[in-house]
């Protein structure tokens, strides 16, 4: 595969954030060959793309190589415009080292106390409101 061209769209995300990663990965089964690329094209090309095509509607369009006649040059194009994909973290795990999980711990020990001190505070909060409440609805009234 040359390349994939995707539309932007009004889609959500997750029709298409899978793409890099599998353009990537589907470009490692041919080490040989160049790698492809993936192409966004601008918002609202989907209707003239599918007309082009003949076809209703469309959402991604792949080009091989030597696919269709005349091809060559938008191949050519592509591969000299759009960079190739790139995934670190996957180019990581070729490499085959091994990266230690790096977890921060922070321990912070609660006493049954400060629950219960909490606990009288927010009721004393909550009376100190009902008091103002009353007070406010004591003034009103005069």
């Amino acid at each position: 595969m040359a390349a994939v061209f995707v539309p932007r769209s009004s889609q959500p995300s997750v029709l298409h954030s899978h793409l890099p990663l599998l353009v990537y990965t589907a470009s490692l089964a041919h080490p040989l060959s160049p790698q492809t690329r993936l192409v966004t094209l601008p918002k609202g090309c989907e209707t003239r793309l599918a007309v082009a095509l003949g076809l209703p509607r469309v959402n991604f369009v792949g080009l091989m190589d030597g696919d269709v006649a005349g091809a060559a040059e938008l191949v050519e194009l592509v591969r000299e415009a759009v960079p190739v994909v790139d995934v670190p973290w996957l180019e990581q795990l070729r490499n085959g080292t091994y990266l230690p999980a790096n977890v921060l711990v922070s321990q912070h020990p609660v006493s049954k106390e400060s629950k219960a001190e909490k606990r009288k505070s927010k009721a004393a909060q909550r009376e100190g409101h009902k008091k103002q409440k009353r007070e406010t609805e004591g003034k009103g009234g005069d």
